[in-house]
C-alpha cells in the first residue's frame, strides 16, 4: 500500500491515505506514566518526595498507602530519586536507573527505616559518647559520623570523625574535645555507590573541669594509663598510688627514687609525661595547678618541676626545690605545698605535661589544669 502525505503536514494533522482510510498521528503517544509504591519494615512510606531526573515537572509525593504517580514521562533512560525525610531530620533516599519505553508499574520499592542518633552519653571534660541505632539497609556498605561546632551540619560543612564498615559498630567516644565547648553529631548511611540516609542531629556540651585525667590520683591505673615513665640508672624506684598520705579525695601519687651515684655524681630522677595530648582553646589564659610534698636525704640536690609543653617548646613550669646546705645524710622534709601557675594559649596546638622528680622520696596530688577566665 502507497501513503501520501500533504505537503502542509502538521502535528496532530490528520493523514490522507490512498486507499480512502484514515487515522490520527499523536505526537504525545510516547509520553509515559510511572507509578509505583513505597514501603518499610513497619509499612507504607508516606509523604516521602518522589522526582525524576530532579525536574518539578516530575515529582510527586507518596500517598498514605506508600503509592505514587508520575505522569507524562519522555521515552527513554532516566534516573528515579527517592527521598524520605522525618520530623526529626532524619532521612532515607534511593535512586535507580530508569528506563521508560511505556506505562510502568514498579514492583514495591523497600526504604530502610532512618537511623536515629540517641543522646550522647558518658559525657566527661574530654570525652563524648555517641551511639546510634544499626540500619537494616541490604546494600549497607560504611557509616560516617561526623561533628561541628554549630548546627549547619552535614557533610560539606561537618568534619569526618569515624568511619566504620561494620553493621553492628555504632558506639564511638569522641575523645578530640575541648573542655566546656558544644559539638553537634550526625552519622550517615553509605552504600558503594553513595549516601543512603542520614540520621538526625545530637549535640552535647563537654564538662568544665580538669583536663588531666585522674589528676586526684585515686586509681593506680591511672599511671600505666596516662603517663609514660622514663628513669635514671640504678633500680629500686617506685611510683604508686597511696592511701596513707595525701592532700584531698583517698590517695596521691608517690614516688620514690633510690639514692644513685655514677662516677660520684648523683644520677636518681624519675620522668612522667602525659601519654596524649591536651586539646586546648585558642585566645584563652589557663592554670596547672598541684599539691607537693617532699620527703629526702639528700641534701645536696633535690626537687620537683611541673611542666607544660606544645611539642618540644616549653610554655610555662613550676617546681619546688628541696635543695640545702647540710651533711649527706640530713633529712629534709618539705610539708604539704600548693604551687600554680597561669599561662596563655594563643593557637590550637595540643599541650603535653610533663613532671621531672629528683628527690628521694615525693608526693603529688591535686594536679590540675583548668581554663583561668
Amino acid at each position: 500500500m502507497i501513503y501520501f502525505l500533504s505537503n502542509n503536514f502538521k502535528p496532530k494533522d490528520t493523514l490522507f491515505l490512498f486507499n480512502s482510510q484514515s487515522t490520527t498521528f499523536d505526537y504525545n503517544s510516547n509520553l509515559y506514566k510511572v507509578a509505583g509504591k513505597l514501603a518499610n519494615k513497619k509499612g507504607p512510606v508516606e509523604n516521602a518526595k518522589i522526582n525524576i531526573d530532579g525536574s518539578l515537572n516530575w515529582t510527586t509525593t507518596s500517598s498514605s498507602t506508600g503509592e505514587f504517580i508520575i505522569k507524562d514521562v519522555s521515552e527513554g533512560k532516566h534516573t528515579l530519586n527517592i527521598k524520605h525525610e522525618k520530623d526529626n531530620g532524619s532521612f532515607t533516599e534511593k535512586s535507580s536507573e530508569l528506563s521508560v519505553f511505556s506505562d510502568i508499574t514498579l514492583d514495591a520499592i523497600i526504604l530502610p527505616q532512618p537511623v536515629f542518633l540517641f543522646d550522647p552519653s558518658d559525657i566527661t571534660v574530654s570525652s563524648i559518647k555517641i551511639t546510634w541505632q544499626s540500619t537494616y539497609a541490604d546494600d549497607f556498605y560504611e557509616y560516617k559520623l561526623y561533628r561541628r561546632d554549630n548546627p549547619g551540619l552535614d557533610e560539606n560543612t561537618g568534619e569526618l570523625i569515624y568511619v566504620s564498615t561494620n553493621r553492628s559498630d555504632t558506639t564511638f567516644n569522641d575523645t578530640d574535645v575541648l573542655s566546656q565547648q558544644t559539638y553537634y553529631y550526625r552519622v550517615y548511611i553509605m552504600n558503594q555507590y553513595g549516601r543512603v540516609g542520614g540520621s538526625n542531629i545530637k549535640s552535647a556540651q563537654t564538662f568544665a573541669g580538669n583536663l588531666i585525667p585522674d589528676g586526684g590520683f585515686e586509681n593506680n591505673e591511672s599511671i600505666i594509663d596516662f603517663w609514660s615513665i622514663s628513669r635514671g640508672s640504678g633500680s629500686g624506684y617506685i611510683s604508686e598510688i597511696v592511701a596513707d598520705v595525701k592532700k584531698a579525695g583517698q590517695s596521691s601519687l608517690y614516688n620514690k627514687n633510690p639514692k644513685s651515684y655514677t662516677d660520684g655524681a648523683l644520677n636518681t630522677w624519675t620522668t612522667f609525661k602525659s601519654n596524649n595530648a591536651i586539646n586546648l582553646i585558642p585566645n584563652k589564659t589557663y592554670e596547672l595547678s598541684c599539691w607537693m610534698k617532699a620527703n629526702s636525704e639528700i641534701t645536696d640536690i633535690g626537687g620537683l618541676a611541673i611542666n607544660v609543653f606544645q611539642g618540644q617548646k616549653y610554655v610555662t613550669g613550676m617546681s619546688i626545690d628541696t635543695e640545702t646546705q647540710g651533711s649527706l645524710g640530713d633529712s629534709i622534709f618539705v610539708d604539704w605545698t600548693y604551687k600554680n601557675t597561669t599561662f596563655f594559649i594563643s593557637d590550637n596546638i595540643p599541650v603535653s605535661i610533663q613532671i621531672y622528680i629528683t628527690n628521694e622520696s615525693f608526693w603529688l596530688d591535686e594536679l590540675s589544669l583548668v581554663p583561668s577566665d
